[in-house]
Formats: C-alpha cells, structure tokens, sequence
C-alpha cells in the first residue's frame, strides 16, 4: 500500500502534500488538506482488472482533480490522468516502466501548450 500521505511536485518545484480520506476495494482518495475549502484538490488512485482479446489486462489509474474559482465566481473542476494498461501475464514491471517513463518525458510544458491548443 501507498504511504497515507503522498507529496508531488509541480512546477516551480513546488510540493503539494495528499492525505488520505478514504480507501475501499482497489481505490484510494488523497486529498490536499491545505486547499482552500471549496477548492479541494484530490490524487486517487484505482485498480481494476479487463479482458482484452480474452487475456486478464490489469488496469491502474493515477488521477489529480483540481477545483478552482473562476472569474465568474463559479467552482470548476480540471483533471490530469495516468492510465496504465498491461496484460498480466505477459508484460513485465521493466517494459511497463519504460512506456511510463516515455511518456512522462513527453510532457514538458511545450507539449502541454501544444496539447491544449488541439494540435493532432
């Protein structure tokens, strides 16, 4: 199991602390306590299992949800996922590790500017 606290690093280096709220069958919430109320921010993580061409895929979800104000004065929600898909008895923590490593060095804040701006 995860540590009950769990801290990230954003930009600027800055770190932001999850505390665990709730954990039940394969999910755990964190939520940062120092948040503002209203604007909470959340890391889950879950786990679950899918047949993909009938052989056991097992799936694993790391998700940040961030409540913000916006001018309006209204609570809007943005959401950053990682999804790790890998069939269970074929792939191994090295080559899964590899595609998460890739990707991670995929996004640098130009890719995220690119992204949002719909580039294909």
């Amino acid at each position: 199991m995860f540590d009950n606290n769990i801290t990230l690093t954003g930009s600027n280096s800055e770190t932001t602390e999850y505390s665990l709220i709730t954990m039940a069958d394969r999910k755990s919430i964190r939520r940062d306590t120092t948040a503002p109320l209203g604007e909470p921010s959340d890391l889950t993580i879950s786990h679950s299992e899918t047949k993909v061409n009938g052989e056991v895929h097992d799936r694993h979800l790391v998700r940040v949800d961030r409540t913000i104000v916006n001018t309006d004065g209204e609570a809007v929600t943005f959401s950053a996922y990682l999804v790790v898909q890998a069939p269970r008895k074929t792939a191994t923590t090295v080559q899964v590790g590899d595609i998460v490593k890739e990707l991670r060095s995929f996004m640098e804040p130009s890719f995220i500017v690119r992204l949002l701006a719909g580039e294909p």
